[in-house]
């Protein structure tokens, strides 16, 4: 679920111009996409210092003060690990994107992007053969498909609009008979074909 999650980065000149005031300094990693990147103010925690006491040499004599590092905040993502990994089966050889959800509470369930990358990879630097090879892939990994996309809608929403055009109209449906005229009915066959 790289499409979700994301992955973290080493933090460029441009975000350490705009976070600098924020705490954030040269060398943090960042989150680039996905959750890590839209909740990057939670997850980040705080950081911790210390300074210390050192001979000439550059050996650390003794602590002259520490501030721990505080965690930041864990994310409970409502996913279904089994629904998802079904996802990854069915889309193994396939370009597009499965959401699904739950139609009671609105919790996405499913959130994949064919085809994916690894962002392990990502999150402890690639080289920049590596990085020019996943952004120049024709296949085009990185595109989050279930966002970026525009793909017309499936069978299943063909049966949600004719389910809504039936509700609509369930009240017109009635006979009616004119004088000298054969009585009719509205034929829902032929309006929704």
């Amino acid at each position: 679920a790289a499409n979700v999650t994301g992955f973290v980065g080493e933090i460029s000149e441009q975000e350490l111009r705009t976070l600098s005031d924020s705490g954030y300094i040269g060398g943090d990693l960042i989150g680039k996409g996905g959750v890590e990147r839209q909740h990057e103010a939670m997850l980040r925690g705080t950081p911790g210092e210390e300074y210390v006491e050192v001979d000439a040499r550059g050996r650390k004599v003794k602590n002259l003060s520490v501030k721990q590092p505080g965690r930041g905040v864990d994310l409970l993502l409502s996913l279904d690990l089994g629904a998802q990994r079904l996802a990854v089966d069915l889309m193994k050889d396939y370009k597009g994107a499965i959401i699904v959800m739950d139609v009671k509470t609105g919790e996405v369930l499913v959130s994949y992007s064919s085809p994916s990358f690894d962002n392990n990879l990502l999150a402890w630097g690639v080289s920049s053969k590596e990085w020019d090879a996943l952004v120049r892939d024709p296949a085009n990994p990185m595109m989050d498909r279930t966002i970026s996309g525009a793909y017309p809608p499936a069978s299943t929403f063909k049966v949600l609009t004719a389910l809504a055009a039936l509700a609509a109209i369930s009240a017109a449906i009635t006979a009616f008979r004119a004088l000298g005229a054969i009585g009719r009915r509205v034929d829902i066959t032929i309006m929704l074909a």
